[in-house]
């Protein structure tokens, strides 16, 4: 599937998403003006940045396997219970975080013993070592940015911008976990021969918990054989694969939250000790735009899959938030190196797209190798 799409079906459709769930963007806002600081400093917070948030190593921040588990559980709390008194998170991470940063509601909590189940753990245990990474492949960024025009001035203050503001402004997901336990799931090509064979291995060592041996062996070999298919594969969220998949989804996506907060604490670190003061942050907002979600359209319940795009709602449905019920959802768009980005608030009328946006530049690509699947909605 090309990025940029939102596809809603009655059933899991993992192939219309990229193996990155929760793979995401933030803005975060800094008491500093572009006039105010030279360019040889912001020079001099960057030579600093690049040798403590790691874009060419495969590490980064270790941390204990039970704090893999909890994040995968309760998301960036589970980061804050953890790792709080080691690093100084943003005040507003909860609050100004999608879903309050967890894909799962707080009835619906999953135990240890069933993250283990649907996750296999190898791919934990990697995760250990994982964990405040911006990313080695793809489009992966964190940029400083100029607030340079401002189009609606009440909506700004609402928000705490202002011309001239420094804004700090990330793309990455949710690392290894995301992408290993996707392929676990999910008909498509292992991106190296050294994920292939770990994704085997896991499935062929995956303890009989939750997935019977049988249902394991079903997924290898419908991941080989819908990679040819015109239709997509599917999975009834009903069915025990598709309750292992929700639950699998969701748990490795929570990593992308705990990694942008860890990476927003690690660049508040750097530019305070820079600049010899402490200063004022303000979490602009954290926003998802690769994963699945049961959501109510147009009367029906029904799953949306995005895929390059982040959900959009605007303030009728977002009337619990303190601002964006004001404001509407906050929306990125992301330029490339040398264009502009935006940032935006969504309106109550845009149900058409189920309330979606596009996160911005993306990979130009000839339509011919863009491999589209027929009958998509059909099974």
């Amino acid at each position: 599937m090309p990025t940029g799409v939102a596809v809603a079906a009655d059933r899991f459709l993992p192939q219309t998403m990229d193996t990155a769930p929760n793979c995401g963007m933030r803005m975060f806002s800094v008491n500093l003006k572009y006039s105010d600081i030279s360019k040889e400093k912001i020079d001099d917070i960057f030579q600093k940045l690049v040798k403590v948030i790691p874009t060419q190593k495969p590490y980064g921040t270790p941390i204990s396997y039970n704090t893999v588990v909890d994040i995968c559980r309760f998301g960036t709390k589970g980061l804050l219970k953890n790792l709080k008194n080691k690093w100084p998170f943003l005040d507003q991470e909860l609050k100004n975080t999608f879903q309050n940063g967890n894909e799962f509601a707080a009835d619906e909590i999953p135990d240890k013993s069933l993250i283990e189940g649907v996750i296999p753990k190898l791919f934990l245990r990697m995760s250990q070592l994982r964990l405040g990474i911006l990313g080695m492949a793809g489009n992966h960024f964190l940029d400083l940015m100029r607030v340079e025009k401002i189009e609606d001035p009440i909506k700004a203050k609402l928000l705490g911008i202002e011309e001239d503001q420094l804004i700090f402004f990330m793309h990455t997901g949710s690392g290894i976990l995301g992408q290993y336990a996707s392929y676990f799931y999910t008909p498509k090509e292992e991106e190296h021969l050294l994920t292939k064979i770990l994704v085997n291995y896991a499935r062929l060592t995956m303890p009989n918990r939750i997935l019977t041996p049988e249902e394991v062996m079903k997924l290898r070999k419908d991941s080989l054989s819908y990679r040819h298919k015109d239709e997509f594969f599917s999975l009834d969220p009903n069915s025990n694969v598709g309750k292992a998949y929700s639950v699998a989804h969701r748990a490795s996506g929570n990593f992308g939250y705990a990694n942008r907060a860890l990476l927003a604490a690690k660049v508040r670190t750097v530019v305070e000790k820079k600049i010899k003061q402490p200063l004022k942050w303000n979490l602009l907002y954290d926003m998802p735009h690769i994963g699945v979600r049961k959501e109510r359209h147009f009367g029906k319940d029904m799953y949306v899959h995005r895929n390059g795009v982040s959900r959009a709602f605007g303030p009728n449905r977002m009337k619990n938030h303190p601002i964006y019920s004001k404001t509407g959802e906050i929306c990125f768009f992301a330029g490339s190196m040398t264009t502009p980005s935006y940032l935006a608030a969504a309106t109550d009328q845009n149900e058409s797209t189920y309330f979606s946006a596009s996160h911005g530049a993306g990979k130009k690509k000839p339509l011919l190798k863009i491999s589209l699947k027929k009958n998509c909605l059909r099974k």
